[in-house]
């Protein structure tokens, strides 16, 4: 990232999803496969993840 940049929320996604599976007393799977689903457009390039900038399609400029 440049200068003066960055991300402002650096949690571990894996050890937010053991804190919520705890509180809500789930599996950690089913606890994943509730709140950690994603759903995207089809895109015939696939797509991209960055964790600070989200999803982008492959190919777009």
């Amino acid at each position: 990232m440049g200068a003066r940049i960055a991300a402002w929320g650096s949690n571990s996604l894996l050890e937010l999803l053991e804190d919520q599976a705890v509180a809500q007393e789930l599996s950690l799977r089913t606890c994943g496969e509730k709140f950690t689903i994603t759903r995207a457009l089809n895109c015939n390039y696939g797509w991209r993840y960055h964790s600070c900038l989200g999803f982008a399609k492959k190919g777009d400029g």
